[in-house]
């Protein structure tokens, strides 16, 4: 029942093609025939046994030789391959009648006469659903044609030609005017042979844009928000100057004043915002000095948020930090903040670069309303 047209489309090989030997250099993608051999050596022999039955002479030998040609391959360029196979399957020109007759005709070359009928006796046909993408494609509408041009010229024109098709007429011009004219040219004569695409293969090509393209996006855009950064200046300072500029800033708008004080995170704050997992991740990266002097100052002030911090490390060290931390003078105020302040910084440090995760300020709410 499978049918090999896709591999050999995937290979996009033509008798006589030289093919790259990935030995000599290093290779930032794998070349058409490279990926099909991985598709069938990740088949195995028992699945694969078919399909190759059916790949012509010339394309198996393609397929042959690059497998030979590579060393090892690491497992994100095993996945890439993978998926490249899938989509291509999916947009193929192919296609494989299916239907209730078809089904129990599969059954019965595949299972004993006795089994099929049981299956048969019991089952309903239910149709499947397919995911609705049209927020996907006015998300992408409203991203900057140039930008979504540098994401759409590094896929297939096929699939460039069906993104667009799902736009209107003046977003995919602007789109496709920003675009490579060698790119733009392949892209057009995709568009100007019009097919229907099938509703399931449509839904997997959004999918790919929005986890590719749009969410991606959205998280760059999220890093480059000021209000952002704004919050994370006011989460270093000491208590009195927040204090004082958030009531100037609430004095002149208080909307962006109430975004800004979402996004602070200040040490007292650290038992609701610090994930218990991400405490000794802190601890590691903090200059040891700063660390005993924040939890010196920390015990008179926030006595809290130390033992919270000292239950998400190990009973061991918790004692060590309490028996240092008495060795240490009592700090003044401007001293203990500047330690704490120290802290903060390496927990928003950590957070942009995606090595911890802040707990956001309405799952905090949502927490305690469950409570």
């Amino acid at each position: 029942m499978m049918m090999p047209g896709p591999l050999e489309s995937l290979s996009g090989f033509e008798p006589g093609t030289e093919l790259m030997d990935p030995g000599r250099q290093e290779m930032p993608s794998l070349n058409g025939p490279q990926k099909a051999a991985i598709v069938i050596a990740m088949l195995g022999p028992d699945s694969a046994g078919p399909v190759i039955e059916k790949i012509g002479d010339q394309h198996l030998k393609a397929f042959i030789r690059a497998f030979e040609n590579m060393k090892m391959i690491p497992r994100e360029v095993l996945v890439t391959a993978v998926e490249d196979f899938i989509t291509k399957l999916q947009i193929t020109s192919n296609s494989l009648k299916c239907g209730q007759k078809e089904a129990r005709q599969l059954a019965e070359e595949l299972l004993d006469d006795e089994r099929a009928e049981k299956i048969f006796g019991s089952a309903q046909i239910i149709e499947e659903q397919v995911e609705d993408t049209s927020t996907i494609w006015s998300t992408l509408a409203q991203r900057k044609p140039d930008e979504s041009a540098a994401y759409l010229e590094k896929q297939r024109p096929q699939m460039v030609s069906i993104v667009l098709a799902q736009l209107t007429t003046d977003r995919a011009g602007e789109i496709l005017a920003e675009m490579e004219d060698e790119i733009s040219r392949k892209v057009v004569s995709h568009l100007a042979k019009p097919s229907k695409v099938d509703p399931k293969t449509l839904a997997t090509i959004g999918k790919v844009v929005e986890a590719e393209f749009l969410t991606k996006n959205a998280a760059a855009a999220e890093d480059n928000n000021p209000l952002r950064s704004v919050s994370e200046i006011f989460s270093v300072l000491p208590t009195e100057k927040r204090e004082s500029l958030m009531e100037f800033l609430i004095s002149k708008d208080e909307l962006i004043a109430e975004k800004i004080r979402k996004g602070i995170v200040t040490f007292e704050d650290l038992p609701d915002r610090l994930p218990r997992n991400a405490v000794s991740i802190v601890f590691r990266e903090l200059d040891p000095d700063m660390l005993l002097k924040a939890l010196k100052h920390a015990h008179v002030t926030m006595p809290g948020t130390v033992e919270y911090l000292y239950s998400n490390i190990s009973q061991r060290m918790a004692d060590q930090y309490k028996e240092q931390i008495e060795d240490i003078p009592v700090l003044s105020t401007k001293d203990g903040e500047a330690a704490q302040s120290a802290f903060m910084s390496v927990v928003s440090r950590l957070d942009k670069e995606r090595t911890i995760t802040l707990i956001k300020v309405q799952e905090v709410a949502e927490e305690t309303i469950e409570e």
